[in-house]
């Protein structure tokens, strides 16, 4: 619901901002493509993760299910240790993959900032070009640049649930 929401936001967004500004906003529509990209590559990675994610929990519940319903074999045989050491190795797995996946949507979404920033800095500079010229009003530069704002928190909430969405898919791809 987000993302279609999102979507309609961003459409309109974009025909005010035309109407403002067309050359701004062909530095804007510039700007957003490298997102674009960048979403289908995290998509990628989103899925394989949740999905190596998911494989090292079900080893984790099976190695601890084994150890648990078989307690009197383990007891027996003087394996806690033993066991203990299988439980730790497939938890740090998935605590490994869990630092793997946190690094990655911070490297990420420190790259959207930068991409999205870079652009209104653009902006900004081709604006006070595009004021002093004549070509646009300071107003309609400040009217931009809140669109553009607006633009940009509409996009990183785009980006958070595709990214959401990409995990499920790839928890429920291991389910299935």
């Amino acid at each position: 619901m987000i993302a279609v929401q999102s979507a309609l936001i961003i459409i309109m967004n974009i025909l005010v901002l035309v109407l403002i500004s067309w050359k701004l906003t062909l530095i804007t529509v510039g700007s957003i493509l490298p997102v674009v990209l960048i979403w289908q590559i995290n998509g990628r990675f989103q899925r394989w993760i949740q999905n190596e994610i998911q494989s090292e929990k079900a080893v984790m519940g099976s190695v601890s299910e084994e150890a648990i319903s078989c307690i009197r074999t383990v007891k027996a045989f003087a394996t806690e240790k033993y066991e203990s050491e299988r439980y730790k190795i497939s938890n740090n797995n998935t605590y490994n993959l869990g630092v793997k996946q946190a690094m990655w949507n911070g490297s990420l979404y420190a790259l959207w900032n930068l991409i999205l920033n870079s652009a209104m800095a653009a902006i900004i500079y081709f604006g006070a070009v595009m004021a002093l010229d004549g070509e646009i009003t300071v107003g309609a530069l400040s009217s931009f640049l809140l669109y553009m704002i607006f633009l940009i928190f509409q996009f990183l909430m785009i980006g958070y649930a595709v990214g959401s969405i990409f995990r499920l898919y790839g928890a429920v791809e291991k389910v299935i």
